[in-house]
């Protein structure tokens, strides 16, 4: 009996509770003059009230139709799709801070749900779209008016940073008509101040004066270039300029921004390129265009760009053979000497074989010291520093050009190793920091070539050794018989190469020319010091060889190791082994450059005989 009554109350309380809810809850509504939103959250989630009302608006704004009209800027700019998105979201963060607008018809909840229900009212909404439109009209406008008065004073910046303030003001209508009427005119702000931004640029041009300049390698053009930026004739002013090489290498003024008058300065600090023909091109900054690149017009750019003008200046490198002599002083790495030899010859120099025939002089010393002994798990290591200076000097006025240096570098070995082994791992690692920092170093060299080279320069001379006699007077022995001598002959020297990398720690040498007939064969060595095998492919076309006259001579066969043949020629180059490459070619009587390219690098040997 128990159990049949507290069926029925169960039935009866379940049948209360349907009755009691709202109409809305079970069936949601369809209204005309609102946009409606509903919402159930369960009673278990935290803040489930607050949460319902969000969820209820959200439902309400999707109910928001977005109508774009056909002669609005956003039907101009629909195929970017960021602005759609972009704008879209403008439109559900205005409706919500419309917030007191909307109105809670109702609430209702059970012991697990909690529901809620909000409206908008549509003739409500639509005034406050058309204030927002009056707004964006007159906002925009105010902006527009302002960028073109900036745009006839010739301030290009400022007519800019307008132009894109406009079309920010006027973003939350951008889908409307934006007509006013100015001095008995139509005009479509939205449009005008589209247009404005992308003709900007129209028109400019960057004029330099003159439009080619002489100069020398490693030093700068004394006069200045003038560089003048108009629009249709009227001088631009506070424009910022960038500058660069696009053929050769070398300094330029950092920061160059226009006067009063559209005018700037270009000063050519230092041309590092041997290059005869090279070219610097002038072009507006990319700062100019930031606030354009973060806004949501960002697809305006490419247009815009599109007609960005550009100015040159031609600077015609008068032919010139900078000359150096390199020194490797006591304790140097032998090493390190065929690094520096590589990065001088590669870019910059042609080596001299003796001071009296250098413009400068590279003094190359090294310091290597064993350190303190580190205990480890596995076995000892030991700590090494290697010290390195370079200087660089002008053998005409005895100069100091350059200084590099680097002091103490810390490198660890097994304790085991030898000191042979563990000055090589260390070289190996300072040489990589050398190719990466030094090359920089060389680019900022400004060599003066004035006057004539020294021939017995001081800082290559020797500290003389104090040769004391003695103060005694010996007679002389007339009847002592004059002993018999040896002639020996001198110690062997070892011969200088001509020597250069064709990626890090793989060397090309250059061993000599032999003439046979009216064939030259030139003999070359590769040499591995990578650590690892290196896999060597070289096809004719890859190999240039430049005669005494300048032509560029075929090479008619090859050989590298075992592999010969007239077009291809590959070898393992294993470490440690030198490997010769022949090369075959029509009788020449030296070789002004032979160049050497494989996939992975390019290595230039000059003035070979």
């Amino acid at each position: 009996m128990r159990y049949l009554l507290g069926v029925l109350l169960f039935c009866l309380l379940g049948n209360l509770e349907a009755q009691e809810r709202p109409d809305w809850v079970k069936q949601r509504p369809v209204s005309s003059m609102h946009y409606i939103g509903i919402a159930c959250v369960s009673k278990s989630e935290k803040d489930y009230m607050q949460k319902a009302k969000q969820q209820a608006l959200n439902d309400l704004i999707s109910e928001i139709k977005v109508n774009v009209a056909s002669t609005s800027l956003l039907h101009t700019l629909e195929e970017n799709d960021r602005v759609w998105s972009e704008y879209e979201e403008s439109i559900r963060v205005e409706a919500r801070e419309s917030v007191e607008n909307f109105k809670m018809r109702g609430s209702w909840q059970s012991d697990t749900e909690y529901w809620v229900y909000y409206e908008l009212n549509k003739f409500d909404y639509e005034e406050m779209v058309e204030k927002r439109r009056e707004k964006a009209v007159r906002e925009g406008f105010d902006y527009w008016w302002q960028g073109e008065s900036s745009r006839n004073r010739g301030d290009l910046t400022i007519a800019l940073a307008c132009y894109l303030k406009g079309l920010e003001a006027i973003r939350p209508a951008i889908n409307e008509d934006l007509i006013c009427s100015v001095e008995g005119k139509d005009m479509d702000v939205g449009h005008e101040l589209y247009n404005s931004l992308l003709n900007l640029f129209r028109g400019i041009t960057i004029r330099t004066t003159p439009g080619t300049v002489e100069g020398r390698a490693f030093q700068g053009v004394d006069a200045p270039v003038s560089v003048h930026v108009e629009r249709e004739g009227v001088p631009l002013r506070n424009v910022a300029l960038s500058c660069q090489f696009v053929s050769g290498d070398g300094v330029l003024s950092k920061e160059l921004v226009t006067d009063e008058s559209g005018n700037a300065d270009l000063y050519i600090r230092n041309i590092t390129s041997k290059e005869p023909g090279q070219e610097i091109a002038i072009v507006l900054n990319k700062s100019l265009f930031a606030s354009l690149e973060k806004s949501v017009y960002k697809g305006m750019l490419k247009s815009v760009q599109e007609v960005m003008p550009q100015g040159r200046v031609n600077v015609s490198v008068k032919k010139m053979s900078v000359k150096a002599f390199l020194e490797v002083k006591d304790g140097a790495d032998q090493v390190l000497k065929r690094v520096v030899s590589s990065l001088l010859t590669n870019s910059y120099f042609d080596l001299a074989e003796s001071p009296s025939q250098a413009d400068v002089l590279v003094l190359v010393k090294t310091e290597f010291r064993k350190g303190e002994e580190i205990p480890g798990e596995m076995y000892n290591l030991t700590a090494y520093y290697t010290t390195v200076n370079i200087d660089i000097v002008n053998n005409r006025s005895n100069a100091d050009i350059l200084h590099y240096g680097i002091d103490e570098m810390r490198s660890l070995a097994p304790a085991k190793n030898s000191l042979t082994a563990a000055r090589n791992a260390a070289m190996t690692s300072v040489s990589k920091r050398l190719r990466q920092e030094l090359e920089k170093e060389l680019k900022r060299m400004n060599i003066d070539m004035l006057g004539d080279i020294n021939p017995n320069p001081d800082r290559l001379k020797k500290k003389p050794v104090a040769n004391v006699k003695p103060d005694v007077k010996v007679d002389a022995k007339p009847d002592e018989k004059k002993p018999v001598i040896v002639v020996k002959k001198p110690a062997s020297k070892e011969p200088e190469y001509a020597e250069g990398e064709l990626i890090p720690n793989l060397f090309v040498r250059y061993v000599g020319k032999k003439d046979y007939g009216d064939k030259t064969i030139l003999s070359l060595k590769v040499i591995n010091r990578l650590g690892d095998d290196y896999n060597m492919n070289l096809i004719r076309y890859d190999v240039k060889v430049v005669n005494e006259k300048g032509e560029e001579v075929k090479i008619e066969r090859m050989r590298l190791g075992s592999s010969e043949d007239s077009h291809r020629v590959s070898a393992t180059i294993v470490p440690d082994v030198e490997m010769s490459l022949v090369l075959e070619m029509k009788k020449i009587q030296s070789a002004k450059l032979i160049q050497i390219s494989d996939s992975k690098g390019t290595v230039k040997l000059r003035n070979l005989k």
